[in-house]
């Protein structure tokens, strides 16, 4: 198997063949960096990921990554809320 994460919204595996750039490892991608992905989907929609670039942002609106379990919950509920108030409008 390899490692998963969330971009877009969409799911994304890395495998041992995936190569990465930005960080040694996806579990090392800080919180607010922008991803890039790129491979094929598999048949459940999961993107296995050919290449993943890790790029640090320099947007306004990004945080700098959460230190501890309740930041960073308030930074998950924040985000959600966010996507909400966008969805409705």
């Amino acid at each position: 198997m390899g490692d998963t994460l969330i971009v877009e919204g969409q799911r994304v595996l890395a495998t041992q063949t995936t190569k990465v750039k930005g960080t040694k490892r996806i579990a090392d991608i800080p919180l607010g960096y922008e991803v890039k992905a790129s491979g094929q989907p598999n048949a459940s929609g999961v993107l296995i990921a050919q290449q993943i670039e890790a790029l640090a942002t320099d947007r306004e609106d990004s945080q700098p990554p959460a230190t501890d379990s309740v930041e960073l919950q308030r930074q998950v509920d924040e985000q959600t809320q966010q996507w909400f108030r966008v969805a409705r409008d």
